[in-house]
């Protein structure tokens, strides 16, 4: 049964109760071993063993460990398995959400949803309606960025855009006070990460597919800062640049991510951004004026630690895509979940898709690989006419592209229909 494939496991598995005492015992033993973090072959299938035994353990009444690795970080390739076969372990989806309430952890919170995967055509209308109350419950209420984008997504699978919308505009004006997201007048939805500390980015050596500009280090970031969940979209910033030239035939709607950015572009949206805030104040803004926008650009020392809305520094962005992982990639390896997660050259035709479709991480952030990739800042440094970092990959980009640490630079001015970006804010701590 270890062995088994879903097939042969749902032959097995009513053997199991017949045999429980012993099988308890050998279904234990095959969790105590800890999967390396590479992506050999072997450490696939001593996965895939683990996964069945946590299956199997469920089956015989001994549910903890499913629920437990749910909530897995540093190593969440066996929570990403988990999450795939949830709706074949629980197959009511209000009995796996009558855990929600009790369960302290936001990551199998989070979890449970993305693992109720939704067809509208597998629902009655009194089913599909009851879930679509709950999940706009959870988008409402629930404090955690990562629950909140988790039922945003499942509700957008159930095709609840409607009622989603509606309930960012209430929100924008007041969500839950003890939230770490919060949604804009603009509709940008924030997820709040409190203050890291010092934090490694790049990848070990071991790695597959690294590049040699990806050496560890560690770098500190010591304010806690607010990164918006999707990437700016088309509608988004034509509010600001209204005769905005976009690449249309890879955006064929105004959910699309912008495109055809160049970092100057991106740094005037930021600084538009601040200007639309109630409170303010030129002081605080990230960058210059507009007018003073472009080649030679000179940006203040501070500019990092300003109140005002700005690109992410490449250890934020990478921090926050990570949401902890130390994995490739924030799901695990396995090129096979990429299309769970992100619009790549393997599923995305040959465009950008509406942001927010696809399974967000742990932290509430979506589409952080592929669709657009995304300006960011050095630490420490301005803006270069060379050499400036796009991090993410884009809807055309191979899987060797998608991964946390993967870095590739772009000239300051350079306009193309794979690059766009996510905004940042310097928060306070969540």
């Amino acid at each position: 049964l270890l062995d088994a494939d879903a097939e042969a496991f749902g032959i097995i598995q009513p053997i199991l109760h017949r045999r429980r005492g012993g099988a308890l015992e050998i279904f234990r033993n095959e969790l105590r071993t800890a999967a390396p973090l590479d992506s050999e072959s072997g450490t696939a299938k001593l996965l895939a063993r683990q996964a069945n035994a946590v299956e199997a353990l469920f089956q015989l009444g001994e549910t903890e460990p499913f629920w437990s690795h749910l909530g897995d970080d540093s190593d969440p390739r066996l929570r990403t398995i988990l999450i795939g076969r949830l709706s074949r372990v629980v197959a009511d989806w209000r009995r796996a959400f009558e855990r929600l309430p009790s369960e302290r952890n936001p990551r199998i919170r989070q979890a449970i949803i993305l693992g109720t995967f939704a067809n509208p055509r597998d629902h009655s209308p009194s089913d599909r309606s009851d879930q679509i109350e709950s999940l706009l419950d959870l988008f409402r209420h629930d404090p955690d960025a990562g629950v909140h984008s988790a039922a945003e997504w499942l509700l957008r699978s159930l095709e609840a855009d409607e009622q989603v919308a509606s309930e960012a505009q209430r929100l924008a004006m007041q969500g839950p006070a003890d939230a770490n997201w919060s949604v804009t007048r603009n509709g940008l939805t924030f997820v709040h990460i409190s203050k890291p500390g010092v934090v490694i980015i790049g990848s070990p050596a071991t790695e597959a597919r690294r590049d040699v500009h990806e050496e560890q280090r560690e770098v500190p970031i010591d304010s806690s800062f607010a990164i918006s969940a999707c990437e700016v979209t088309i509608r988004q910033f034509l509010e600001f640049r209204r005769d905005f030239q976009y690449a249309p035939e890879v955006a064929s709607r105004s959910d699309c991510p912008i495109n055809r950015v160049d970092l100057y572009e991106a740094m005037k949206y930021c600084r538009w951004l601040s200007e639309q805030e109630p409170d303010f104040n030129p002081l605080e803004c990230c960058y210059p004026p507009q007018a003073e926008i472009g080649p030679g650009v000179q940006l203040a020392d501070d500019f990092l630690v300003r109140r005002g809305y700005r690109l992410p520094t490449v250890a934020e962005w990478e921090y926050a895509v990570r949401a902890h992982s130390a994995t490739s990639r924030f799901f695990g390896n396995d090129d096979a979940d990429l299309d769970r997660f992100c619009w790549s050259a393997r599923n995305s035709g040959e465009v950008t898709q509406p942001v927010g479709m696809l399974m967000p991480n742990p932290f509430g952030l979506f589409d952080v690989y592929g669709n657009i990739s995304e300006w960011c800042h050095e630490l420490g440094r301005g803006v270069e006419p060379e050499n400036n970092q796009i991090r993410g990959g884009d809807y055309r980009s191979t899987p060797r592209f998608l991964r946390s640490a993967m870095p590739t630079t772009l000239s300051a001015d350079r306009k193309l229909s794979i690059v766009g970006f996510r905004v940042v804010k310097i928060s306070e701590s969540h």
